[in-house]
């Protein structure tokens, strides 16, 4: 599956995605409780059980990736990074992936594809314990970050109100004693013998006038023998399992039925797919008019693009109420958290400030037109910034040729 296929498709898996709980979200997020906003399946609100599942922590980087510190920025500033995986690898089968893989098999039984594996995850909720990336699978989280999530987590429960939480990993379970003593939280918990060299825990807690059912079992990764963990929930969350196999239309012999692959949705036709292929509509940043940087770039010899694609102007990704003019950049096989951004009110000011270093450039010692009020706060950096600017010049003067052009055809009191 390609990424354009991929792109093509997300918007429609997004749609299985309930969004109702992001206000909530948001807040948390506010108040450091939250860094990425849990996905919640469509059908999960209204599910005969509300099922989530509890990974631990998102890898910001292959260990063999050379920028990693960038990598872990953009899983910093991405509040749907977590929306995203569960889009890419559980709903989709866009790349595969061992956690997902075998995630499935032990609540199912079996591999899901298809509608089946659409109809699990809309069924289902997910969000990791670890609220910050680990640069690579090599690092852990440090033992304080377990015992402090506890608090951010029960706040979270607070507002899904699950019946069951069921944990990829016994870590944060080991520290869910000393935890809940600590916050003053009636509670549960109950080692069960060793299985696929782990300590499976059942737990609950009592909080908010709910109580909570929780089972943490080992980490689906490495060495997990899917087969024994099948029958453990099975034994163990057997209303959990039942429902979640049937809303999977898995049969009693433990088979999906025949299907053909439609892991990735149609999207509905629209004007934006015909005459701009490829641009990311589903992103947070919502397009309302947009052109193809690439294709630009690329009749001028293509030497500035590289990972940016597409300029629009559109819904801001911080707020959709204030519009913004975003740089889409596609890296590392996804399109970038650290795509550029910036309100529309100040982009010309800073188009200004651009004009006023060339004009500063060409005229020493006089102040530019626009009363800007510049400075030169870096004089002996003023020639290295030359540089730049005619390493670019070709691509500043088209560029700036554009914004002449139709400068000239607008009417600024109309506006």
């Amino acid at each position: 599956m390609t990424p354009e296929e991929l792109e093509k498709g997300y918007g429609a898996l997004l749609k299985n995605c309930d969004k109702s709980f992001d206000a909530d979200f948001d807040r948390m997020i506010d108040f450091d409780h939250l860094r990425w906003k849990p996905w919640i399946g469509a059908a999960w609100k209204s599910a005969e059980r509300r099922v989530l599942v509890v990974g631990e922590s998102h890898y910001a980087a292959k260990p063999d990736t050379e920028d990693v510190q960038t990598r872990i920025g953009e899983w910093e500033n991405d509040v749907e990074g977590t929306r995203e995986v569960v889009c890419e690898v559980g709903v989709s089968e866009w790349y595969t992936s061992r956690f997902f893989g075998n995630l499935h098999r032990a609540l199912l039984g079996t591999d899901v594809h298809g509608e089946c594996r659409t109809a699990l995850w809309r069924h289902l909720a997910f969000c990791n314990f670890i609220q910050r990336p680990m640069k690579d699978p090599g690092e852990r989280p440090r033992q304080d970050e377990f015992f402090g999530g506890w608090r951010h987590f029960i706040e979270l429960l607070k507002r899904l109100r699950p019946d069951t939480v069921l944990f990829i990993g016994v870590s944060a379970a080991n520290h869910f004693d000393g935890a809940m003593s600590a916050l003053g939280i009636e509670h549960t918990m109950k080692a069960e013998s060793m299985r696929n060299g782990a300590y499976p825990r059942v737990f609950s807690a009592t909080f908010d006038g709910m109580s909570v059912r929780m089972l943490a079992i080992r980490h689906v990764s490495q060495y997990f023998a899917w087969e024994s963990w099948r029958d453990f929930l099975a034994q163990k969350l057997p209303e959990d399992i039942a429902y979640l196999r049937k809303v999977a239309s898995i049969s009693e012999a433990g088979e999906p039925p025949e299907q053909t692959d439609n892991s990735i949705p149609a999207l509905e036709p629209s004007v934006s797919d015909s005459t701009l292929e490829g641009l990311p509509t589903w992103l947070q940043h919502k397009p309302v008019i947009a052109c193809d940087y690439g294709e630009l770039d690329d009749s001028l010899g293509g030497f500035d693009h590289g990972d940016a694609r597409f300029i629009s102007v559109g819904h801001a990704q911080y707020n959709f109420k204030e519009a913004s003019v975003k740089m889409f950049r596609w890296s590392s096989g996804r399109w970038s958290r650290q795509s550029e951004e910036v309100p529309v009110q100040r982009l010309p000011y800073m188009m200004a400030m651009l004009l006023a270093a060339m004009y500063r450039m060409q005229h020493p010692g006089e102040t530019a037109p626009g009363n800007l009020g510049e400075v030169i706060v870096a004089p002996q950096d003023m020639s290295s910034l030359r540089e730049q600017l005619q390493q670019w010049a070709v691509q500043l003067k088209d560029g700036l040729s554009r914004v002449k052009e139709i400068l000239a055809e607008i009417e600024l009191e109309k506006l």
